[in-house]
């Protein structure tokens, strides 16, 4: 069986992380898998495979340049070795930086292969995208020789804004497991849990507590729909540096008991599928793993229209191109509204985008008739995009990408 090897930085909770487990419980019928991580200490994902530590310890201040620059250094020198040690057929990387050390790293012999899990045009916001990531995918990705893209909205900008050929391009949706999800989502809740679910319609987000994610414009839309007389709660699943200002928006609108902050919950799929709606605010995405998670639990869905990949899970049948920014549109698996402004606000008047999304919200909870209908579109959908389908995308990356492209 030939071997291969899979990097990215952890596997703590994440939707890459995520995928990186989905898709060893499926390479691992044809590929011998080993995924290389920079500290095992936590596992929170299955993974069919030998997990192989980098040993290099997690910090809390991982933002500065000095921890950088050690990781980037260690990593490169450690993982030379371990390719060289195990003669892989193919490395993949699963992170930009991942990516970058995966091809300084190469050894001959092996298909060097990168993913690409965000849309980076759309993230320029954020410095080490403008000035670090974005010039290295320009001087770097096509000395690769296979470059996976998550959604058609990803490959489109790396042609057009990076210059990334063409023939080194796949697309590979995030598929999901929809026969472990549907396992873990018969488990019991804990009591705790249980006594969110209180006869309200239970509206559900998933993500990390993040500027990206835009969880603050979502809490505003769904204030506005309690305050309005609808009887739900709005659960966020979830940890990250945005749950303070959260907690004070929530505080703020005096919505404590009607929208929760759950934290990271290791098995999300047992509250998503006891709930009645999923809705998602993010501002950019490179693939929304959360909606096609949320799709496998039967759950009618409401996404903004972010670049990437939502229209291509609930509006496939439209030009991935076209960007709703003024209308509730609803799709063939599900409903998109325009993306709001990402200003961060507390208790202002609601802007137009977060109203749409209210009114979206107010509509999928009041018309029986159109939830049923999603709720069965969801079942399809996921199905459609279940990780039996999707990993023979990466099975072909896999076999066809050559190894002729060589570093110049």
């Amino acid at each position: 069986m030939k071997k291969i090897a899979l990097i990215i930085n952890t596997l703590s909770n994440g939707g890459a992380e995520r995928v990186v487990s989905n898709l060893t419980l499926c390479l691992s019928k044809y590929y011998e898998c080993d995924v290389i991580v920079n500290d095992d200490v936590i596992v929170d994902y299955p993974i069919s495979g030998k997990v192989i530590s980098l040993g290099i310890k997690h910090s809390e201040n991982r933002s500065s340049v000095l921890y950088q620059m050690k990781v980037f250094f260690v990593r490169l020198s450690k993982l030379k070795q371990i390719k060289k040690q195990n003669n892989y057929y193919a490395v993949i990387g699963f992170s930009d930086s991942a990516n970058v050390a995966n091809l300084l790293s190469r050894v001959a012999g092996e298909k060097t292969i990168l993913s690409v899990h965000i849309n980076i045009s759309k993230a320029q916001n954020e410095g080490r995208y403008k000035y670090i990531v974005g010039p290295l995918i320009k001087i770097m990705y096509n000395r690769a020789d296979g470059v996976v893209a998550v959604s058609e909205g990803i490959k489109n900008d790396l042609v057009r804004n990076y210059g990334v050929r063409k023939e080194l391009l796949y697309v590979a949706p995030n598929g999901c497991d929809k026969r472990l999800i549907s396992k873990m989502a018969s488990e019991e809740l804990e009591i705790s849990e249980a006594e969110w679910f209180d006869g309200s319609k239970i509206i559900v987000t998933m993500g990390r507590l993040t500027k990206q994610k835009g969880q603050w414009h979502l809490v505003r839309a769904l204030a506005d729909v309690i305050k309005n007389g609808y009887n739900c709660k709005l659960l966020v699943l979830g940890q990250g540096e945005l749950e303070e200002y959260l907690k004070k928006i929530i505080t703020e609108f005096g919505m404590d008991q009607s929208i929760i902050l759950c934290g990271f919950c290791s098995n999300p799929f047992k509250i998503m599928s006891k709930s009645d709606i999923f809705v998602t605010s993010s501002l950019w995405e490179g693939y929304p793993n959360n909606i096609v998670e949320a799709m496998s639990c039967g759950l009618p869905c409401i996404s903004s229209d972010f670049d990437s990949g939502a229209r291509e899970i609930i509006a496939p049948e439209t030009d991935i191109g076209y960007k709703n920014t003024d209308e509730i549109e609803q799709g063939q698996y599900g409903i998109l509204v325009p993306v709001c402004d990402g200003k961060l606000y507390m208790n202002e008047e609601l802007t137009r985008e977060e109203s749409l999304l209210s009114n979206a919200i107010k509509e999928l909870l009041t018309n029986d008739a159109l939830r049923e209908n999603y709720k069965n579109k969801a079942s399809e959908r996921a199905e459609q995009l279940d990780i039996t389908k999707t990993s023979e995308v990466w099975c072909e990356a896999i076999e066809s990408a050559t190894t002729i492209s060589k570093l110049k």
